[in-house]
């Protein structure tokens, strides 16, 4: 079997990212990395976008961008943190597919042809925590998607977003706030916890 490349097909219609086999040393490393990361990437660009049509062809752009600037991220060691921030960037820019897949099994975002979660230990959101994941400011949705279901450090997670750890955590800290309030029981008056 060759190794995996990617590359970036301009259409008619919108950009597509293909993969096609390779011969090159560089085509072996990246085909690993797409092996050990490809369904982990999947799965935060499904949290990240509407629909897994789209969230696909965002982790097929990030290992596209991974295999043209293999030379720089070879060097640094770097390919996972290259990786995890494409997905970000390339998620901020992104427009549903025309052909919307949101297969979204219950509780996992799933991967076509797959049954479980690529994100070891991390539960899936589902219907109303999902609904409201979704609902929040980018950078709040982003920085709870890279640290609690992509169980990232916050070091990593504010590389990925490109921005300070201190700033990652604010929006973190507002992300959460923002979840509870949005699923809050309707009627029900919240405890304050500054009366105690």
């Amino acid at each position: 079997m060759g190794a995996v490349a990617f590359r970036s097909v301009h259409g008619p219609s919108r950009r597509r990212t293909v993969y096609r086999e390779a011969t090159d040393p560089a085509g072996d490393e990246l085909a690993r990395l797409y092996a050990k990361h490809s369904r982990w990437l999947l799965q935060l660009a499904a949290l990240l976008v509407p629909d897994l049509g789209t969230a696909r062809e965002i982790m097929y752009e990030a290992f596209a961008a991974l295999d043209r600037a293999h030379i720089r991220t070879r060097r640094s060691g770097d390919e996972f943190t290259f990786l995890v921030r494409a997905v970000v960037c390339r998620a901020r820019m992104a427009r549903p597919s025309p052909e919307a897949d949101t297969r979204i099994d219950g509780a996992r975002v799933v991967a076509p042809g797959t049954t479980e979660s690529a994100m070891p230990g991390a539960v899936m959101p589902e219907g109303a925590v999902l609904a409201a994941l979704r609902g929040l400011p980018t950078a709040q949705r982003e920085a709870l998607v890279l640290r609690y279901y992509g169980q990232l450090s916050d070091e990593q997670a504010a590389a990925a977003m490109g921005v300070r750890p201190a700033e990652l955590r604010a929006y973190v800290t507002d992300g959460m706030a923002a979840l509870r309030a949005a699923l809050a029981p309707r009627g029900r008056p919240q405890p304050d916890c500054a009366a105690e």
